[in-house]
Protein backbone atom coordinates (compact mmCIF):
# COMPACT_ATOMS: atom_id res chain seq x y z
CA UNK A 1 0.00 0.00 0.00
CA UNK A 2 1.30 3.21 -0.90
CA UNK A 3 1.78 5.56 2.12
CA UNK A 4 0.29 8.68 2.15
CA UNK A 5 2.43 11.59 2.15
CA UNK A 6 3.37 12.81 5.51
CA UNK A 7 6.48 14.16 6.23
CA UNK A 8 6.92 18.04 5.56
CA UNK A 9 10.38 19.29 5.58
CA UNK A 10 10.83 23.06 6.11
CA UNK A 11 14.06 24.95 4.72
CA UNK A 12 13.89 28.32 6.50
CA UNK A 13 16.52 31.16 6.33
CA UNK A 14 15.68 33.93 8.21
CA UNK A 15 17.86 36.98 6.80
CA UNK A 16 19.04 39.64 9.86
CA UNK A 17 17.58 42.52 8.37
CA UNK A 18 14.38 42.80 10.87
CA UNK A 19 15.80 45.17 12.27
CA UNK A 20 16.19 47.59 9.42
CA UNK A 21 13.83 50.83 10.00
CA UNK A 22 13.44 51.01 6.44
CA UNK A 23 11.15 48.19 5.35
CA UNK A 24 7.82 48.20 5.58
CA UNK A 25 5.80 45.35 7.38
CA UNK A 26 4.89 43.75 3.98
CA UNK A 27 9.04 43.06 3.38
CA UNK A 28 9.33 41.99 6.63
CA UNK A 29 7.39 39.07 5.47
CA UNK A 30 9.92 38.12 2.69
CA UNK A 31 12.44 37.99 4.84
CA UNK A 32 11.54 34.14 6.03
CA UNK A 33 11.09 32.00 3.40
CA UNK A 34 9.44 28.82 4.02
CA UNK A 35 10.28 25.57 1.12
CA UNK A 36 7.84 23.18 2.30
CA UNK A 37 8.83 19.49 0.20
CA UNK A 38 6.28 16.47 0.51
CA UNK A 39 8.23 13.26 0.65
CA UNK A 40 7.27 9.90 1.87
CA UNK A 41 11.03 9.22 1.58
CA UNK A 42 13.48 12.16 1.98
CA UNK A 43 16.83 10.15 2.09
CA UNK A 44 20.40 11.21 1.61
CA UNK A 45 22.51 10.32 -1.48
CA UNK A 46 26.25 11.02 -1.44
CA UNK A 47 28.48 11.92 -4.15
CA UNK A 48 32.50 11.40 -3.95
CA UNK A 49 33.49 9.58 -0.67
CA UNK A 50 34.56 5.80 -0.35
CA UNK A 51 30.97 4.76 1.46
CA UNK A 52 29.42 1.64 -0.37
CA UNK A 53 26.57 3.28 -2.78
CA UNK A 54 28.19 6.62 -3.24
CA UNK A 55 27.53 8.27 -6.63
CA UNK A 56 30.88 9.30 -8.41
CA UNK A 57 29.17 12.30 -10.17
CA UNK A 58 26.72 14.86 -8.98
CA UNK A 59 24.13 14.92 -12.36
CA UNK A 60 24.49 10.90 -11.62
CA UNK A 61 22.73 11.30 -7.72
CA UNK A 62 20.94 14.27 -8.71
CA UNK A 63 18.86 12.09 -11.48
CA UNK A 64 18.46 9.04 -9.36
CA UNK A 65 16.93 11.43 -6.90
CA UNK A 66 13.19 11.89 -5.59
CA UNK A 67 11.71 15.40 -5.11
CA UNK A 68 12.58 16.82 -1.58
CA UNK A 69 16.08 14.20 -1.07
CA UNK A 70 19.37 15.60 0.04
CA UNK A 71 22.34 15.30 -1.99
CA UNK A 72 25.71 15.43 0.17
CA UNK A 73 29.01 15.80 -2.17
CA UNK A 74 31.73 15.03 -0.63
CA UNK A 75 35.31 17.23 -0.92
CA UNK A 76 36.87 16.90 -4.46
CA UNK A 77 36.63 18.71 -7.87
CA UNK A 78 33.73 17.53 -9.74
CA UNK A 79 34.40 18.54 -13.52
CA UNK A 80 30.74 18.47 -14.99
CA UNK A 81 28.12 19.99 -15.91
CA UNK A 82 24.80 20.13 -13.50
CA UNK A 83 21.32 20.41 -14.11
CA UNK A 84 18.95 20.41 -11.40
CA UNK A 85 15.44 20.29 -12.29
CA UNK A 86 13.42 19.14 -9.34
CA UNK A 87 13.21 20.18 -5.80
CA UNK A 88 16.06 18.55 -3.62
CA UNK A 89 19.22 20.04 -1.31
CA UNK A 90 22.70 20.05 -2.81
CA UNK A 91 24.99 20.30 -0.07
CA UNK A 92 28.85 20.47 -0.30
CA UNK A 93 31.34 19.41 2.69
CA UNK A 94 33.10 22.70 2.63
CA UNK A 95 32.84 25.57 0.28
CA UNK A 96 36.99 26.10 -0.32
CA UNK A 97 37.41 21.98 -1.46
CA UNK A 98 34.27 21.00 -2.66
CA UNK A 99 34.58 22.21 -6.55
CA UNK A 100 31.84 22.23 -9.35
CA UNK A 101 34.11 23.01 -12.43
CA UNK A 102 32.16 23.56 -15.46
CA UNK A 103 35.84 24.18 -18.11
CA UNK A 104 33.73 26.44 -19.59
CA UNK A 105 31.38 23.77 -21.09
CA UNK A 106 28.23 25.20 -20.20
CA UNK A 107 26.86 27.00 -17.08
CA UNK A 108 28.44 25.02 -13.91
CA UNK A 109 25.07 24.81 -12.45
CA UNK A 110 21.41 24.98 -14.25
CA UNK A 111 18.27 25.15 -11.59
CA UNK A 112 15.24 25.30 -13.71
CA UNK A 113 13.16 23.56 -10.40
CA UNK A 114 11.73 25.96 -7.55
CA UNK A 115 12.61 25.30 -4.14
CA UNK A 116 16.34 24.03 -4.62
CA UNK A 117 18.77 24.60 -1.72
CA UNK A 118 22.22 24.98 -2.99
CA UNK A 119 24.98 25.97 0.00
CA UNK A 120 28.72 25.16 0.72
CA UNK A 121 30.60 24.87 -2.79
CA UNK A 122 33.01 26.72 -5.08
CA UNK A 123 31.18 27.07 -8.56
CA UNK A 124 33.67 27.83 -11.17
CA UNK A 125 34.17 28.51 -15.01
CA UNK A 126 30.90 28.20 -15.97
CA UNK A 127 29.93 29.51 -19.84
CA UNK A 128 27.07 29.56 -22.13
CA UNK A 129 23.91 27.00 -22.43
CA UNK A 130 21.11 26.93 -24.25
CA UNK A 131 19.79 29.71 -25.72
CA UNK A 132 20.27 32.70 -22.84
CA UNK A 133 23.63 35.16 -23.96
CA UNK A 134 25.23 35.44 -20.48
CA UNK A 135 27.62 33.00 -19.72
CA UNK A 136 27.18 31.98 -16.00
CA UNK A 137 28.43 30.01 -13.14
CA UNK A 138 25.28 29.51 -11.41
CA UNK A 139 21.96 30.13 -13.75
CA UNK A 140 18.41 30.16 -12.28
CA UNK A 141 15.15 30.19 -14.39
CA UNK A 142 13.05 29.42 -11.21
CA UNK A 143 11.88 30.56 -8.02
CA UNK A 144 12.02 30.37 -4.32
CA UNK A 145 15.45 28.65 -4.00
CA UNK A 146 17.97 29.08 -1.26
CA UNK A 147 22.04 29.84 -2.59
CA UNK A 148 24.08 30.29 0.54
CA UNK A 149 27.81 29.84 1.44
CA UNK A 150 29.09 28.92 -1.88
CA UNK A 151 31.94 30.94 -3.98
CA UNK A 152 31.44 31.66 -7.63
CA UNK A 153 34.61 32.43 -9.78
CA UNK A 154 35.97 32.58 -13.19
CA UNK A 155 33.16 33.31 -15.45
CA UNK A 156 30.86 36.34 -17.00
CA UNK A 157 28.14 36.49 -14.36
CA UNK A 158 29.18 34.60 -10.76
CA UNK A 159 25.35 34.07 -10.58
CA UNK A 160 22.76 34.84 -13.18
CA UNK A 161 18.87 34.95 -12.41
CA UNK A 162 16.51 35.56 -15.12
CA UNK A 163 12.85 35.58 -14.71
CA UNK A 164 13.87 34.48 -11.26
CA UNK A 165 11.72 35.37 -8.17
CA UNK A 166 12.00 35.04 -4.26
CA UNK A 167 15.06 33.49 -4.10
CA UNK A 168 17.74 34.19 -1.48
CA UNK A 169 21.08 34.83 -1.90
CA UNK A 170 23.16 34.72 0.91
CA UNK A 171 26.67 34.59 2.36
CA UNK A 172 28.07 33.63 -1.05
CA UNK A 173 31.59 35.35 -2.09
CA UNK A 174 30.57 36.19 -6.02
CA UNK A 175 34.71 36.98 -7.19
CA UNK A 176 37.10 37.34 -10.66
CA UNK A 177 33.71 37.38 -12.90
CA UNK A 178 32.53 39.73 -15.29
CA UNK A 179 29.58 40.49 -13.27
CA UNK A 180 28.95 39.20 -9.77
CA UNK A 181 25.26 38.79 -9.89
CA UNK A 182 22.84 38.92 -12.84
CA UNK A 183 19.38 39.66 -11.40
CA UNK A 184 16.10 39.52 -13.77
CA UNK A 185 13.53 39.13 -11.24
CA UNK A 186 11.41 40.46 -8.71
CA UNK A 187 11.03 40.23 -4.80
CA UNK A 188 14.69 38.46 -4.34
CA UNK A 189 16.83 38.68 -1.39
CA UNK A 190 20.40 39.46 -1.43
CA UNK A 191 21.92 39.61 1.53
CA UNK A 192 25.62 39.22 3.83
CA UNK A 193 27.44 38.83 0.16
CA UNK A 194 30.97 39.49 -0.50
CA UNK A 195 31.10 40.66 -4.23
CA UNK A 196 34.16 41.79 -5.21
CA UNK A 197 36.96 42.15 -7.75
CA UNK A 198 34.66 41.40 -10.89
CA UNK A 199 36.01 43.33 -13.93
CA UNK A 200 32.83 44.39 -14.63
CA UNK A 201 29.71 45.32 -12.24
CA UNK A 202 28.97 43.96 -9.27
CA UNK A 203 25.22 44.05 -9.31
CA UNK A 204 23.47 44.40 -12.75
CA UNK A 205 19.91 44.40 -11.87
CA UNK A 206 16.42 44.20 -13.69
CA UNK A 207 13.36 43.92 -12.06
CA UNK A 208 11.21 45.49 -8.83
CA UNK A 209 11.07 44.73 -5.10
CA UNK A 210 13.88 43.48 -4.60
CA UNK A 211 16.02 43.82 -1.55
CA UNK A 212 20.00 44.24 -1.27
CA UNK A 213 20.88 45.09 1.97
CA UNK A 214 23.68 44.47 4.15
CA UNK A 215 26.21 42.99 1.19
CA UNK A 216 29.89 44.36 1.00
CA UNK A 217 30.46 45.31 -2.45
CA UNK A 218 34.06 46.67 -3.19
CA UNK A 219 36.67 46.33 -5.60
CA UNK A 220 34.68 45.66 -8.65
CA UNK A 221 36.39 47.64 -11.84
CA UNK A 222 33.00 49.43 -12.85
CA UNK A 223 29.59 50.25 -10.87
CA UNK A 224 28.61 48.33 -7.76
CA UNK A 225 25.09 48.63 -8.44
CA UNK A 226 23.59 49.44 -11.39
CA UNK A 227 19.38 49.14 -11.97
CA UNK A 228 18.22 49.47 -15.10
CA UNK A 229 13.93 50.18 -15.54
CA UNK A 230 13.71 48.67 -12.21
CA UNK A 231 10.81 50.15 -9.45
CA UNK A 232 10.52 49.36 -5.58
CA UNK A 233 13.73 48.18 -4.98
CA UNK A 234 15.22 48.42 -1.82
CA UNK A 235 19.24 48.88 -1.38
CA UNK A 236 19.81 49.51 2.56
CA UNK A 237 23.11 49.40 5.03
CA UNK A 238 25.73 48.14 1.93
CA UNK A 239 29.62 48.75 1.80
CA UNK A 240 30.00 50.17 -1.53
CA UNK A 241 33.27 51.41 -1.73
CA UNK A 242 36.43 51.11 -4.29
CA UNK A 243 34.39 50.88 -7.42
CA UNK A 244 34.67 52.80 -10.72
CA UNK A 245 30.85 54.50 -9.70
CA UNK A 246 28.86 53.34 -6.61
CA UNK A 247 25.67 52.78 -7.95
CA UNK A 248 23.58 53.92 -10.86
CA UNK A 249 19.60 54.48 -11.54
CA UNK A 250 18.94 54.43 -15.30
CA UNK A 251 16.92 53.51 -17.67
CA UNK A 252 16.72 51.72 -21.29
CA UNK A 253 13.02 51.33 -22.65
CA UNK A 254 10.83 54.63 -22.48
CA UNK A 255 8.06 53.50 -21.21
CA UNK A 256 9.90 50.76 -18.42
CA UNK A 257 9.85 52.17 -14.36
CA UNK A 258 12.64 53.46 -12.88
CA UNK A 259 10.68 55.27 -9.29
CA UNK A 260 10.04 54.42 -6.23
CA UNK A 261 13.84 52.74 -5.42
CA UNK A 262 15.20 53.47 -1.89
CA UNK A 263 18.66 54.19 -1.23
CA UNK A 264 19.43 54.94 2.43
CA UNK A 265 21.66 54.16 5.31
CA UNK A 266 24.80 52.80 2.61
CA UNK A 267 28.11 53.40 2.77
CA UNK A 268 29.65 55.15 -0.39
CA UNK A 269 33.55 55.11 0.45
CA UNK A 270 36.44 55.56 -2.00
CA UNK A 271 34.58 55.05 -5.73
CA UNK A 272 37.18 56.81 -8.25
CA UNK A 273 34.51 58.06 -10.46
CA UNK A 274 31.52 58.50 -8.80
CA UNK A 275 29.62 57.60 -5.63
CA UNK A 276 26.01 57.60 -7.24
CA UNK A 277 24.49 58.57 -10.60
CA UNK A 278 20.92 58.24 -12.92
CA UNK A 279 19.29 58.86 -15.88
CA UNK A 280 15.63 59.34 -15.95
CA UNK A 281 13.53 60.10 -18.76
CA UNK A 282 10.31 62.55 -18.81
CA UNK A 283 7.35 60.77 -17.67
CA UNK A 284 7.63 57.56 -14.64
CA UNK A 285 10.95 58.11 -13.98
CA UNK A 286 12.29 60.40 -11.07
CA UNK A 287 10.81 59.52 -7.27
CA UNK A 288 13.82 57.36 -5.72
CA UNK A 289 14.37 57.90 -2.49
CA UNK A 290 17.98 58.75 -1.08
CA UNK A 291 18.30 59.14 2.45
CA UNK A 292 20.78 58.63 5.33
CA UNK A 293 23.40 57.44 3.26
CA UNK A 294 27.05 58.39 4.38
CA UNK A 295 28.98 59.98 1.66
CA UNK A 296 32.57 59.81 1.94
CA UNK A 297 32.20 61.92 4.99
CA UNK A 298 30.18 63.50 7.73
CA UNK A 299 28.10 66.33 6.05
CA UNK A 300 25.57 68.45 7.83
CA UNK A 301 24.49 69.89 4.61
CA UNK A 302 22.10 67.77 1.91
CA UNK A 303 23.66 65.61 -0.83
CA UNK A 304 23.56 66.34 -4.15
CA UNK A 305 23.48 63.50 -6.51
CA UNK A 306 24.14 64.23 -10.05
CA UNK A 307 22.51 62.89 -13.22
CA UNK A 308 20.65 63.73 -16.36
CA UNK A 309 16.96 63.70 -16.94
CA UNK A 310 16.06 63.41 -20.70
CA UNK A 311 13.07 65.82 -22.11
CA UNK A 312 11.09 65.52 -25.34
CA UNK A 313 9.92 68.23 -27.77
CA UNK A 314 6.29 67.51 -28.82
CA UNK A 315 5.26 69.79 -31.29
CA UNK A 316 6.57 68.23 -34.78
CA UNK A 317 9.96 68.32 -36.26
CA UNK A 318 11.69 66.86 -39.75
CA UNK A 319 12.47 63.97 -37.60
CA UNK A 320 9.62 63.50 -35.43
CA UNK A 321 10.29 64.22 -31.99
CA UNK A 322 13.10 65.64 -30.15
CA UNK A 323 14.69 64.23 -27.55
CA UNK A 324 17.84 66.02 -25.52
CA UNK A 325 19.33 65.33 -21.66
CA UNK A 326 19.82 68.16 -19.21
CA UNK A 327 21.88 68.15 -16.48
CA UNK A 328 19.57 67.27 -13.16
CA UNK A 329 19.92 66.96 -9.57
CA UNK A 330 18.74 64.57 -6.97
CA UNK A 331 19.51 65.19 -2.97
CA UNK A 332 19.71 62.83 -0.46
CA UNK A 333 18.59 65.39 2.16
CA UNK A 334 19.80 63.83 5.45
CA UNK A 335 23.37 61.84 5.02
CA UNK A 336 24.88 60.07 7.91
CA UNK A 337 27.61 61.90 9.87
CA UNK A 338 29.11 58.81 10.49
CA UNK A 339 29.79 55.61 8.35
CA UNK A 340 27.48 52.35 9.49
CA UNK A 341 29.15 49.08 10.64
CA UNK A 342 28.27 46.66 7.69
Amino acid sequence: MIKKEKIWMIIALTIGIIFAPNLSALQFEKLSVKILIQNDDPKTLYVGGTGPGNFSKIQDAIDNASIGNNIFVFQGIYYEVVSIDKQLILKGQNKENTIIDAQKKGYSINISADGVSVSSFTIQNGSYSGNIVNKANLFIISSDNIITENIFKYSESGIMMHNANRNIISENIMIYNDIGLWISGSENIVTKNVISNNSDMGIDAFGSENIIYNNIIFNNNGTGIYFVDSSKNNITNNEISNNSIGIILTWNRENDENRDNVISQNNFRNNSKSDAGFAEHSGVSGKNIWKNNYWEKSRIFPKPIFGLKQTRIYYPTPFGALWFFIPWLRFDWHPALQPYLI
